[in-house]
């Protein structure tokens, strides 16, 4: 399973991943925002590149898979690039919007920050993870 965390603060998204992956086995974090300044400061011009940058994300997100896996994929705003995500790692992805959306249809879930604390939006994401059938 891949869950995106989009919207909100860095250390908000950051919060609730480490928070997540203290309650559940196998699941990692991969933040776009690190990955982009792991790529730069390896002098790699992708990280000016979102597309491309989304698609190594993907990439590694499906290395993390064959390792039993599964990922929290994180970000400020995916924007348009949320179709090439689904495209890329099927069927598999959960879409979660933290705060407001201008496209709210876009996301498969959008949590109001405003009235959700780090336990409200953690619980509620463990709730849907084991309800949800994995298939990996």
């Amino acid at each position: 399973m891949v869950i995106l965390l989009n919207g909100s603060s860095p250390i908000a998204r950051a919060a609730i991943a480490e928070k997540l992956r203290g309650e559940l086995e196998n699941w990692s974090h991969l933040p776009l925002e690190a990955l982009s300044e792991a790529v730069a400061s390896q002098g790699m011009q992708i990280a000016q590149q979102p597309e491309l940058l989304l698609r190594v994300a993907c990439h590694c997100t499906e290395e993390m898979r064959r390792e039993g896996m599964h990922t929290l994929l994180s970000a400020d705003d995916i924007g348009e690039m949320l179709p090439l995500l689904r495209e890329e790692l099927g069927g598999d992805v959960v879409a979660v919007h933290l705060g407001d959306s201008e496209n709210p249809d876009q996301f498969d879930f959008t949590i109001d920050t405003s009235v959700s604390n780090l336990n409200d939006i953690v619980n509620a994401l463990i709730k849907f993870i084991k309800e949800t059938p994995q298939s990996s």
